[in-house]
């Protein structure tokens, strides 16, 4: 009747008593009964203590299989309670091997009741229904009315109330608290009772969920079961802070104290996070960072990846508050349009603020080449910390985060954007952790060195090349075109979103570069990236490539074999070419971009894979669609993002860029030192269309180095061999057809500033003076002077 206390004493002296009287073969079930009560009153430490004498009993004194059984059952139990899944699993799977055997239908109906929970709590709710109907079947079977049904119930309760199911989810919830007051079961009726409370939630009564659950909080409270009160008021404090309940922050405190005392550290995480939560809505954004990193850290260790999700979302907010309070309402420095550029000193701006802050030291970095840090300033920073703090610069870019803390939340690392890459602020505090007006500041003081860095560079250097490099595995990505530039920005947002990513563009513009860059940016950057050409395919065998097969599904089928998508569990899959998927393979990518679910070849089994996924194509798939080649319901299901990537002939400032960089390629990995591209070399790349787009020009620079030779120059006569005059009537009607649209675009970006240049000219990715002479050249005037 879940007086648990009361329970432990009776379990303690028989203990006793078997030790004192010799009875030894005793012991192991009774410290087994005691850790179930520990268990469920989130006792972890002292719980696993137990198990561990019940396991040293059974090995000194011996144990039947059932007895063997049930301390499994109950390790897993335990596993489950503190979210170490993969524990579970194992230990359900030792139970499975000898389940048949034990013939005990009590034991069966336990196993697919745990195996249930095991599913829920990894997010497979279908999967979970299945092994709770079979718990509450053979319950039934066993006694209609018994503490295997009522637990049965509630958890088919859960299952209905993660898919959406309500009413379901209602009806055997109360059919299970009617089963706990009929046996007097206070613990199930309060759990069942609480997973009503998120019911009423759900459809959106709050304050009758609050109040149910605000009940269960001192259910569990009179059973003295602190644990499963402190997982309630968890749930309470989440609620508050959704609705900027002042007393949020409380309710999860209180939680996180509970959860402590019990030594599980996942119930401490998701107790921080919800504290995250509570003060971001309190506009306490340093205590919001320091519980998140908390949390974060926790998720990460346990691979839960909705919670991973979740907090890099409560990340993204509260990072967006501070930038929009900052720059709302602190002025630390002066205006930027009154700064002059070249008497700005960065390290007495950064000396300055690092005394304003009455911190220790401060060092600022940036990075416009891969795996090149450069130091612009640094104040009280000592030689031998400088490696460690510019590897925080990496970590920070690698999670693609603005802000991160210290755990202890007094040392502060701000990332901004520069012209051609990012720079990185850190400040280390002086031991007392940094408050929210020293954090607004800090991203106001990296505001104003994103402006500097923007725009300093190309007053100092005018004439140099600017660009980005971003390593991708053993290739790069280069340009300074602003269209690319603003795709790779937005990969940045996007990487970790689990959501399918469509990638379009001709052939040869670096689609499965983008792909895995994506895949690099993203938190599976250490999992597989599983490029598939369809095209490279035959239709006949692309399926069981993707999906696998059995062994004897097909004729040469000699042994069962993984496909692509179960070899990129974990990581991502980039189809390259989809369009050239037949019906089949379309319903099947429909099925697993619905459910995460394939099927191999030749097996009735279904397995669920976790893979990010990447398509790409060459072709319009919503003419595709029109034309009946590919199922406008997939269509619709991988256009969740959509990136479209521009030909090279619409890039034409990145072609010296791109010539410069496979030069130098040809030079490491070909042997030959080529010394230069002429002038007149360039202007020819330049002037010619690329129809096979970078993967041509690659390829002309490669041919043209074998021909200029060692020592030698390309030179325009070298190319005209290999791409011909571009002189012809074609090329002249395409360059027409493109100075009109760059006249179109530049008059658009002028009228929508007000002919203000210097803004245009940094919209357009063009110098000042460069924007002038385009002026001149296609003789633009501004609307009011036309009218």
């Amino acid at each position: 009747v879940s007086r648990f206390s009361r329970a432990l004493e009776f379990l303690e002296k028989a203990a006793d008593y078997a030790k004192k009287h010799g009875l030894d073969t005793f012991l192991g079930p009774l410290y087994g009964n005691q850790a179930v009560i520990l268990i469920k009153l989130g006792h972890f430490r002292r719980a696993e203590e137990l198990i561990e004498l019940a396991g040293r009993s059974y090995e000194t004194h011996g144990a039947n299989s059932h007895e063997k059984m049930q301390l499994t059952f109950t390790e897993v139990f335990l596993h489950l309670q503190k979210h170490e899944l993969e524990r579970a699993g194992r230990g359900l799977s030792e139970v499975q091997k000898v389940l048949v055997e034990s013939g005990d239908p009590r034991a069966e109906a336990l196993f697919h009741e745990l195996v249930g929970i095991l599913k829920l709590k990894k997010g497979e709710a279908e999967n979970a229904l299945h092994h709770f109907r079979k718990s509450l079947e053979i319950g039934e079977r066993i006694a209609p009315r018994s503490e295997i049904v009522n637990q049965a119930k509630r958890w088919l309760g859960e299952a209905y109330l993660v898919l959406g199911e309500l009413e379901k989810a209602a009806d055997c919830l109360r059919e299970s608290i009617e089963i706990s007051d009929e046996m007097g079961d206070g613990y199930e009726r309060a759990a069942a009772l609480r997973a009503l409370g998120h019911v009423e939630l759900k459809r959106g009564n709050r304050e009758k969920a609050v109040k149910v659950l605000r009940r269960v909080s001192d259910l569990f409270e009179s059973m003295g079961n602190e644990f499963e009160k402190a997982v309630t008021l968890l749930d309470i404090a989440v609620i508050a802070a959704k609705n900027r309940d002042s007393r949020a922050d409380t309710f999860a405190a209180m939680a996180l104290r509970a959860f402590e005392l019990s030594g599980s550290e996942y119930w401490k995480a998701r107790a921080a996070y919800a504290l995250a939560t509570a003060y971001g809505a309190q506009k306490k954004y340093a205590e919001a960072f320091r519980e998140l990193e908390r949390a974060e850290e926790t998720f990460s260790k346990f691979g839960d990846e909705e919670y991973i999700a979740r907090s890099n979302e409560l990340r993204d907010q509260i990072d967006a508050a501070l930038v929009a309070v900052a720059s709302k309402e602190f002025n630390y420095f002066f205006r930027k349009d009154r700064i002059e550029r070249d008497e700005v000193k960065v390290k007495l701006l950064l000396e300055n603020f690092v005394r304003e802050l009455d911190a220790v030291s401060g060092l600022i970095a940036f990075s416009d080449v891969p795996g090149e840090i450069k130091v612009e300033a640094a104040y009280n920073v000592d030689r031998e910390d400088l490696t460690p703090i510019l590897s925080e610069f990496d970590a920070l870019m690698a999670e693609g985060r603005n802000v991160r803390f210290s755990s202890r939340g007094n040392d502060l690392r701000v990332r901004f954007r520069t012209a051609t890459g990012n720079g990185f602020l850190y400040i280390k505090g002086n031991g007392r952790p940094l408050s929210k007006e020293d954090i607004l500041g800090a991203l106001h003081f990296s505001d104003l060195l994103e402006y500097l860095f923007r725009t300093q560079p190309l007053s100092r250097n005018e004439g140099r090349t600017v660009s980005i490099v971003i390593p991708s595995e053993n290739r790069y990505i280069v340009t300074r075109n602003p269209e690319m530039l603003d795709i790779l920005a937005f990969i940045e947002k996007i990487s970790d979103l689990p959501l399918p990513v469509l990638i379009y563009g001709e052939t040869g513009t670096g689609k499965e570069l983008i792909a895995r860059y994506i895949h690099r940016k993203s938190r599976r950057s250490s999992k597989p990236f599983v490029p598939v050409n369809c095209a490279n395919i035959p239709t006949s065998i692309l399926e069981s490539e993707l999906f696998g097969f059995k062994k004897g599904a097909f004729t040469d089928a000699y042994e069962d074999r993984k496909g692509w998508f179960e070899v990129a569990d974990g990581g991502t899959i980039f189809l390259d070419e989809v369009a050239e998927a037949g019906p089949t393979v379309q319903a099947k990518l429909l099925r697993f971009l619905e459910d995460k679910i394939i099927t191999p070849l030749g097996s009735r089994e279904s397995r669920k894979v976790d893979v990010r996924f990447l398509a790409a194509t060459n072709r319009r798939l919503e003419d595709e669609v029109r034309e009946g080649r590919f199922r406008e319901d997939l269509y619709y299901r991988l256009k969740g993002v959509l990136i479209e990537l521009p030909p090279l002939r619409e890039r034409r400032d990145d072609i010296p860029l791109l010539a410069s960089y496979f030069l130098e390629k040809v030079r490491t990995e070909l042997g030959i030192e080529v010394t230069e591209i002429t002038r007149d070399g360039i202007d020819l790349l330049m002037d010619y269309p690329w129809p096979g787009n970078i993967r041509e020009l690659e390829n002309v620079i490669k041919s043209a180095a074998v021909h200029a030779g060692a020592g030698g120059r390309i030179s325009r006569e070298i190319l005209l061999t290999l791409i011909g005059d571009t002189r012809g009537t074609e090329v002249k009607k395409l360059k027409a057809e493109l100075e009109d649209i760059e006249k179109k675009r530049i008059l658009r970006v002028l009228e929508e500033v007000g002919w203000n240049k210097s803004r245009a000219a940094r919209i357009l990715g063009l110098s000042r003076q460069g924007l002038i002479l385009k002026i001149k050249k296609y003789g633009l005037t501004s609307t009011a002077v036309r009218q």
